[in-house]
């Protein structure tokens, strides 16, 4: 096996299929609301948003980690490059939103919503939950780069998002999907860090067994973190597929549309449930594919061209 690459073309491809998959999970999962419901559509609308998130995690992850081995930039300035390129298009889309739903009457201004909103300290949209979480993992990201060493790297990573884990079970038990993804993160940095040693099979065959029995059996050691250890479980599992696949499959170059929409992910992630949402409350969620490419897309190019000037 040769060292795992992913390269910013094929990084780009599977943020496309990642951003369509969460996209169609949150379309399904209303489809599934209203009883329209077969095999596809009760899977991606199940399991469609935590495959996806797990992709973005670990690409997140594999990005910083490469970038900063490279540049080893300070805390203020990865702080300017990263936190804020998705803290900022973050506040924008909240405010427009919130001025939106002021508009149609279905908020009513009070000034500490607003703020608390609008710094997504409450949720104007539901799904903005892991933007949050991301800019969490950011700054997990930059302590763990602290120490030289790459285990200490990694043993910092794993040791905050363990603790992560648990005070975010703790304090949302009724949003488990917190963490249903996030051992796409230190998997992400691992691969990383130890590319070169990932070439050899019997490395990937050894690590990746210890993995998925440490989590299969925190299943059992951890009951009232069943679920945790067994999402992060078939995460792990997907992963471990995915990295594969990327070595051994050349991705087709006429696949133009998956690109692009990588390109455009997160701002397509801010926007997409600000257009189903009032779809689906008015009754008119079969019409979201349409708007999706009529509304969504042109809007997240707009963000995405804004924000690089205001950079």
């Amino acid at each position: 096996m040769k060292p795992i690459q992913i390269s910013k073309d094929t990084s780009n491809i599977i943020k496309g299929l990642a951003c369509l998959l969460i996209v169609a999970h949150h379309f399904c999962s209303r489809l599934m609301g209203k009883g329209s419901t077969d095999m596809i559509v009760n899977f991606i609308g199940l399991r469609g948003g935590v495959i996806g998130v797990t992709i973005f995690f670990f690409l997140s992850a594999w990005g910083l980690s490469e970038s900063q081995n490279k540049n080893r930039y300070s805390f203020w300035m990865f702080v300017k490059r990263r936190l804020s390129k998705v803290y900022v298009p973050l506040v924008i889309t909240n405010i427009l939103y919130y001025l939106f739903l002021l508009f149609y009457q279905q908020q009513v201004f009070r000034i500490p919503d607003f703020l608390l909103k609008t710094f997504n300290l409450r949720f104007v949209d539901g799904v903005l939950w892991f933007c949050n979480t991301i800019l969490i993992f950011y700054v997990i990201f930059y302590v763990s780069f602290l120490p030289k060493t790459r285990w200490g790297k990694v043993i910092t990573c794993i040791v905050s998002t363990l603790l992560y884990s648990v005070a975010a079970t703790w304090i949302f038990p009724d949003a488990p999907f917190y963490v249903y993804s996030i051992i796409g993160f230190p998997i992400g940095m691992i691969c990383s860090l130890y590319k070169a040693e990932f070439s050899k099979l019997s490395y990937w065959s050894i690590t990746s067994i210890i993995a998925m029995f440490l989590l299969a059996a925190g299943v059992f050691v951890f009951p009232a973190y069943k679920n945790l250890f067994m999402m992060n479980l078939l995460s792990l599992i997907l992963l471990i597929v995915i990295v594969l696949s990327i070595q051994k499959i050349k991705m087709p170059k006429s696949m133009v549309i998956l690109p692009f929409i990588g390109t455009y992910s997160y701002e397509i992630y801010l926007l997409h449930n600000k257009v189903l949402s009032p779809l689906g409350n008015a009754g008119h969620t079969m019409w979201f594919p349409i708007a999706f490419l009529l509304i969504v897309i042109p809007l997240a190019i707009v963000l995405n061209k804004l924000i690089a000037k205001i950079y």
